[in-house]
Parts: C-alpha cells; sequence; structure tokens
C-alpha cells in the first residue's frame, strides 16, 4: 500500500477534443508522450468526494480532502481540489463486476518538475520530487465520447498548489482554448453526472 497526496484541477466535455485543443496541447517545448490504452473500472456510488477505482491489477481509493481557492487565468477557470489516495494490489476477479463502470482511456501526457517556484517541462519518465502531470484524455464510457484535461500536483504537500499554478501558467499560454469552471470538477462529480452514482 502506499499514500500519494496531490492537488488537482480537471474539466470535461462532451465528444473528442476539437482538432485546435489537441493542435495546443501538443505544441510547446516538449511533446506530449502517448500512453497506451487501458480501461479503468470505477465503483458506482453517489459521493462525488470519493473514488474508487480498479487499475492495472490495483485498488486505488481518492478522497477529497478540502476545495481550494479556485484557479484563475485568461480566459481559464477551474475547481482545484485536494486529494489523498491510497493504492493497493488486488486480485480484480475477487470482486464482483456488475457494481463498477468501464471507462476506456487514451492518455496524452505532459510531465513539468517544479523547482524554485518554476515549471520546468520534462520527459513522462523522469520522476522529480516536485512536479504536475498534465493529461489530455479521450474518454469512452457506455459506449459514449468524452474528454478531459487534467493536472495533477505531486510532491511535498506544503508545495503542492504553487506547482499546479505555475505549470497551468506555463501550460495555458499563446492560442490556448478557453476552460469554464462550470466544466470542472473530478472524475466522481463526472460519474454522478453521468447517472452511474
Amino acid at each position: 500500500m502506499f499514500i500519494l497526496p496531490s492537488v488537482e484541477i480537471r474539466w470535461f466535455g462532451r465528444g473528442s477534443p476539437a482538432p485546435a485543443m489537441r493542435a495546443w496541447f501538443e505544441a510547446g517545448e516538449r511533446s506530449p508522450e502517448a500512453e497506451p490504452a487501458r480501461d479503468d473500472r470505477y465503483l458506482a456510488h453517489p459521493d462525488e468526494s470519493l473514488g474508487i477505482k480498479l487499475r492495472q491489477g490495483k485498488l486505488e481509493i481518492k478522497r477529497r480532502e478540502s476545495l481550494l481557492e479556485p484557479l484563475i487565468l485568461p480566459g481559464v477557470a477551474g475547481v482545484v481540489e485536494r486529494w489523498r489516495k491510497w493504492s493497493f494490489a488486488l486480485a480484480e476477479d475477487d470482486l464482483p463486476s456488475e457494481a463498477w463502470i468501464a471507462v476506456h482511456k487514451r492518455r496524452l501526457v505532459r510531465k513539468y518538475k517544479c523547482p524554485d517556484g518554476r515549471a520546468l517541462a520534462i520527459a513522462a519518465a523522469e520522476r522529480p520530487a516536485q512536479g504536475c502531470n498534465v493529461e489530455l484524455t479521450e474518454l469512452t464510457v457506455h459506449g459514449d465520447s468524452w474528454w478531459t484535461l487534467g493536472f495533477e500536483a505531486f510532491g511535498a504537500e506544503s508545495l503542492l498548489r504553487d506547482c499546479l499554478e505555475a505549470t497551468a501558467r506555463a501550460v495555458f499560454v499563446g492560442a490556448a482554448p478557453r476552460f469554464d469552471v462550470r466544466d470542472s470538477y473530478g472524475y466522481p462529480a463526472w460519474l454522478a453526472r453521468l447517472g452511474g452514482g
């Protein structure tokens, strides 16, 4: 088992990412890296502050500890959440399948490290002590297509918000799309909006 604190911000939209959004995400000093497609399974329940997921032989439990001040940048507004995750090795065959929602994911990932209050783009395979993952993910659930853009800052808890903000300022440059606070929430809230909880 391991425990991981994070500060996160995320937006969801219906359909596939627009070509302009994909082009914006792929631009910059370091191109994003595509991860292998995967299927995660989420436990259906109504609590938007709790996420329970089966992922590649692990059970992950995430609890939202608090809502922080929103992120506000030119053309961008979003809800910032503080989460804590517990991860356990698990044989998925031990759990009943009818209670879980399957979500197919295809992710493009960028990674940043955060030394001295700055956000510097690095390779996705690097493991800095303080950093932030940024993902543009295509989702398929119940046969419907969605996308999500997410930021997940990790490392020392006292620096998480600063790292997330520095990364957001580095990412939302140039001809960045607009992101509205009405579309900003975590996976548990998204799944509840789908009627899964």
